[in-house]
């Protein structure tokens, strides 16, 4: 409503300035010329008013001039006064269009600066959102164009390294905050990411800073290879993980303390029951206990002695010692140890061999540790059939290659995505009360430790497939044992 008045009364006032200027200019006569004020009620309304308002004064302006022209036309021929009259009519339409264009590209001017100003303001505080965010998670980030080695790190980045602000960000500077080795490690997960796989992950420990509050960290990397205006560039994000990389590092020295001490008494456990039964002073039945006792302590045991070959191989000083391990007969028995929960879920579990049944097929034999294996299979199996929807069908199928074994596990459904890039990572899991996150984990460790690998692949058309690639065992006539 201000506006309009302002207008209104801005047209008004330019309105009985042109009318008040055209009648002095009569009354003055031809000596004074006043019709150029004229110019200034135009261009005043072109600016506050609008063109319509602005091209109307012009005209009426133009018509007010012709009164003052016939009263010097007896000085001068009839053409001067047409040209007097058109040729300042004219020359106002002019200041009057110019004017109104030129407030126009201002106004879009002004918006433009507007818009600008509130997107800064609004990047500004999105900026301090996420520097916060970023603080509170102790998550900092980076950007690193391999071409030209320029660095863009966020402020908690910054904080991460323990690098004063002022300081320049580089690959050289970053890769100073470590030790040769994690420095290494550093170096290797950025050429991971610039390779094929496009994506890297790990840990880097850097080392205290000169300052009194500044402590070595274990920063976890995750980096992944982008593509920006034609150029590729890597993006990473680093979190300090050293608290819960503690506090991991305590519960596994718990876990193997308690395992440790657990195998003496189940030693006892498993040879106690067998003294009694070998001395014959039982009956059939009491054996037939006392034997079931001897098998649960022989399966704790073998429990034990799995975590623990689990954590060395976790430090990497697992030493395999392998022996002929027929995979179809391992996995026929994990069918059948996994027979129940199969039932329970509602799922089909079926074991195929080169596509046909297991009872069909010969051994398909490598070089491993059959305990192990059992357990890389059975943990795999089992987070099948927890996944597998009701009515549906879990297959563990068996296939020779050029010199290795695929051994997959499938089942319909589709992995979460929320844990899909972090699959086989310690304690990763989704959607299960009583899952740790171990199986994948430890499946893939014992994969690595036989010479072999884990990988896995979902998509809602074909589901799950979990798929262990193991070395082929090699007679001794036809090679070394892989």
């Amino acid at each position: 409503m201000h506006r309009t008045i302002s207008r209104a009364a801005c047209f008004w006032t330019a309105l009985l300035f042109v009318l008040g200027v055209s009648v002095l200019d009569y009354l003055t006569g031809y000596s004074l010329r006043l019709w150029p004020f004229n110019l200034a009620a135009v261009t005043a309304a072109a600016w506050f008013c609008g063109l319509g308002e602005s091209l109307f004064l012009a005209i009426l302006a133009g018509l007010c001039n012709m009164p003052v022209e016939l009263r010097a036309l007896e000085s001068g021929p009839v053409w001067h006064l047409v040209w007097n009259v058109c040729s300042r009519t004219a020359i106002m339409l002019t200041a009057g269009f110019v004017f109104q264009r030129l407030r126009t590209a201002m106004r879009a001017q002004e918006e433009a600066v507007a818009r600008m100003t509130q997107a800064k303001t609004i990047l500004e505080r999105n900026q301090a959102v996420l520097d916060k965010s970023q603080s509170l998670a102790h998550l900092g980030s980076f950007e690193w164009d391999g071409e030209s080695d320029a660095m863009v790190w966020s402020a908690e980045f910054y904080r991460l390294l323990d690098i004063d602000f002022a300081q320049w960000p580089g690959v050289s500077r970053m890769l100073s905050r470590f030790g040769e080795n994690e420095a290494d490690k550093l170096r290797g997960l950025l050429q991971t990411a610039k390779g094929p796989a496009g994506t890297a992950r790990g840990d880097a420990g850097t080392k205290a800073g000169e300052g009194a509050g500044d402590k070595a960290r274990i920063l976890h990397f995750y980096i992944e290879r982008l593509s920006m205006d034609g150029r590729e560039i890597l993006a990473g994000a680093a979190q300090d993980v050293t608290e819960q990389r503690r506090l991991e590092e305590l519960r596994n020295q718990v876990e193997r303390m308690i395992q440790h001490d657990l195998r003496s008494p189940l030693s006892s456990i498993v040879n106690i029951p067998r003294i009694l039964v070998e001395e014959g002073n039982v009956t059939p039945r009491q054996a037939e206990l006392l034997e079931a006792v001897a098998e649960a302590g022989e399966n704790m045991l073998l429990m034990i002695n799995l975590s623990l070959d689990i954590h060395r191989m976790e430090r990497g000083v697992f030493v395999l010692e392998p022996f002929p391990v027929d995979l179809n007969a391992l996995a026929t028995r994990v069918a059948r140890h996994q027979s129940a929960l199969a039932r329970a879920r509602g799922v089909e579990l079926a074991v195929l061999v080169e596509g046909r049944p297991a009872q069909e097929a010969g051994a398909v034999t490598v070089p491993a540790n059959e305990t192990l294996c059992y357990s890389m299979l059975s943990n795999l199996v089992r987070n099948a059939l927890e996944a597998a929807p009701r009515g549906s069908r879990a297959v563990i199928g068996l296939r020779r290659g050029a010199g290795e074994v695929s051994l997959t596990v499938r089942n319909e459904g589709e992995i979460p995505l929320e844990i899909r890039d972090k699959l086989f990572e310690k304690y990763a899991t989704a959607g299960k009360k009583s899952g740790l996150g171990l199986g994948a984990y430890s499946a893939r460790l014992i994969a690595r430790a036989h010479g072999g690998d884990v990988s896995a692949a979902s998509s809602p058309e074909t589901g799950v497939t979990m798929t262990v690639r193991l070395p082929l065992f090699r007679p001794s006539g036809e090679g070394k044992t892989a």
